[in-house]
């Protein structure tokens, strides 16, 4: 009987599979593209509807940004996804649910996070600036076509193939793979941190970087203008680094295509 009972626990977890990717119900269908929006918002730790749509529906030129909104409803209706407010944005961040983990795990076989890696609320200016800086990149085609050309820290520090034991606490905000192939480690610096603490982490990047197999070729270093100088007098001199402005690299990357 032992046998039944194990083929009566497959048939109940392939069901429970099933039931997570069709909702045949008054809510409609789960999508692939609804997949992609899940696997977003967990990959980042919080997302806002236009930054699905910049990297997720945007790219089929029949779905504007209110099917977005409409699609991201379904999905905090269904769990996959649950909506929090900020005192920093009148606009509402999207972050994942155990449920949403499960969908995307079901049928992302590359996906590497076993857990929500939660981010907290202080925490979502810093990932909002990222995920607009990802969409920039996406909208500028300046990125490799496979499906890990961006990864955030929070894969990073799961990621099997990423040295991630040699970085400690300094890896990176982001890897970002070039259309040419070239890796560049993003590290976006929102607010001050003092010339001590960024130079621990510049310290440790560079480090990595003098590595035979290192993980990146390239450090991008993107500021606020508030966070600037001290940045700029940290790395001043440092081969493989290089300084942007936050709003200068936007306009870099939204005024040109490709590399």
């Amino acid at each position: 009987m032992d046998w039944v009972g194990k083929g009566m626990g497959i048939m109940e977890a392939e069901n429970n599979r099933l039931s997570l990717v069709s909702k045949l119900d008054t809510r409609g269908v789960v999508m692939s593209r609804d997949i992609e929006a899940v696997r977003l918002v967990l990959e980042m730790g919080a997302i806002t509807v236009e930054q699905a749509y910049q990297l997720v529906w945007k790219i089929d030129g029949s779905k504007g940004s209110r099917y977005a909104e409409d699609r991201m409803l379904f999905l905090t209706r269904s769990q996959f996804i649950t909506r929090v407010k900020t005192p920093y944005s009148k606009r509402y961040f999207y972050k994942g649910t155990r449920q949403g983990l499960d969908l995307v795990q079901s049928q992302c076989p590359d996906f590497c996070l076993t857990t929500l890696a939660p981010v907290s609320i202080p925490e979502i200016p810093h990932v909002d600036g990222l995920t607009n800086l990802r969409a920039a990149i996406k909208m500028s085609g300046r990125f490799k076509e496979c499906v890990k050309w961006w990864q955030s820290d929070r894969e990073l520090r799961v990621d099997p193939i990423f040295p991630k034991e040699r970085m400690w606490d300094a890896i990176p905000d982001a890897l970002w793979i070039t259309k040419s192939g070239r890796r560049i480690a993003v590290e976006f610096e929102r607010t001050r941190k003092g010339s001590t603490r960024l130079l621990a982490k510049v310290t440790r990047l560079d480090q990595e970087l003098n590595q035979a197999d290192s993980a990146f070729d390239l450090i991008l270093w993107v500021s606020s203008p508030g966070a600037a100088a001290d940045l700029k007098r940290v790395i001043n001199g440092r081969a493989k680094h290089e300084f942007r402005l936050m709003p200068d690299m936007m306009a870099e990357l939204l005024g040109q295509q490709g590399e």
